[in-house]
């Protein structure tokens, strides 16, 4: 389909008056050269190229002036033959040196957690079902700043396993391998801060580490998944959890023979851990399915003094060293059988 580009000019909120600016930063489509015209001829010309101007509401300059906008910041909408708005593209303007073009695929900056970015699923690595990471191409593209962006995810039904830090910026051997992005590539950092899995249908394995540390907000819903194990250490310390909802296909938390675990380790801000066929009301159910609880799985995980009472489904043989310390969060433990 053929193409049209338009460009919507956000108008400047006041003139300044005989205002005197350095020479700034141009439309990429045409740098202007100073000239010995009159003031009054190079007005004309403005005029008659003024779609390639680039400027925002919130500028001080007239639409004539040729330096920077003070905001820097130009709306492009693409638009086909019917006039129908395909997409939006937000250029940005650094500096009077540097030009800095970006195409933002979310109303969200990504700078602040309360703030964050989508990332589309062509910005994920997933490599034969298996979730790396972020794409290091899709990262130096949309962080031209190498700033630390804050990232909302969905897995999509393609993933059957997420890697081991597959939801951090740390470096291991298999995402420099497959092209995901991480702080030794010096193009800034990332936190996630929510996780989506409704569309991960397929996922069976979350392997260690996953997402431990990360500022998730909120609850933890792994109820449409076919989750089996998830591994030491997973999601230890994302203390802004507030609930997580288990599959009834897990069997494995932590390591096999329970001597590492760790799973939900630290996080205080739970609210409840349940089970997808679990009432609503229910602060603490684990699944029927589950055979190991590995050790300090379940340690520091309630606020103190929740006084909760566990019962441990009698589909479980082991339990590793200290799977349940914790400061008064626990009041009471069956064993069912």
């Amino acid at each position: 389909m053929k193409r049209g580009i338009w460009k919507r000019r956000l108008l400047a909120v006041a003139m300044a008056a005989a205002l005197v600016v350095p020479q700034g930063v141009y439309a990429a489509e045409e740098l202007q050269q100073p000239s010995d015209q009159s003031e009054e001829q190079q007005m004309k010309e403005t005029a008659d190229t003024e779609e390639k101007r680039l400027h925002q509401e919130g500028c001080l300059l007239p639409l004539e002036h040729e330096g920077d906008c003070i905001v820097n910041l130009v709306e492009e909408s693409v638009v086909d033959e019917g006039g129908q708005v395909e997409e939006v593209l937000l250029s940005g303007y650094e500096s009077e040196q540097d030009v800095i073009s970006k195409v933002v695929t979310n109303s969200r900056s990504g700078l602040t957690e309360d703030d964050p970015m989508k990332v589309p699923e062509e910005g994920l690595v997933i490599v034969s079902g298996v979730y790396y990471g972020i794409s290091k191409t899709w990262f130096a593209e949309n962080n031209f700043n190498k700033d630390t962006l804050y990232f909302s995810i969905e897995i999509p039904d393609s993933v059957t396993k997420i890697a081991n830090d597959g939801f951090r910026s740390n470096y291991t051997s298999d995402k420099q391998k497959n092209g995901a992005v991480t702080t030794n590539d010096k193009l800034g950092d990332y936190k996630v801060v929510s996780i989506d899995f409704t569309n991960a249908t397929e996922l069976t394995t979350i392997e260690y580490q996953a997402a431990k540390y990360e500022p998730l907000q909120g609850v933890l819903d792994l109820s449409n998944t076919k989750i089996t194990k998830i591994e030491k250490n997973a999601f230890g310390d994302c203390t802004g959890l507030t609930g997580v909802i288990l599959p009834n296909t897990l069997e494995v938390l932590g390591d096999e023979d329970g001597a590492s675990g760790s799973v939900f380790n630290g996080c205080t801000g739970l609210q409840f851990i349940r089970t997808v066929d679990s009432n609503e009301d229910i602060v603490f159910e684990l699944p029927k399915s589950l055979r190991v609880i590995g050790k300090q799985t379940f340690k520091n995980t309630f606020p103190k003094g929740s006084d909760i009472i566990v019962k441990i489904p009698e589909s479980v043989e082991i339990i590793g060293s200290e799977a349940f310390y914790s400061n008064s969060c626990f009041s009471q433990i069956f064993i069912e059988h």
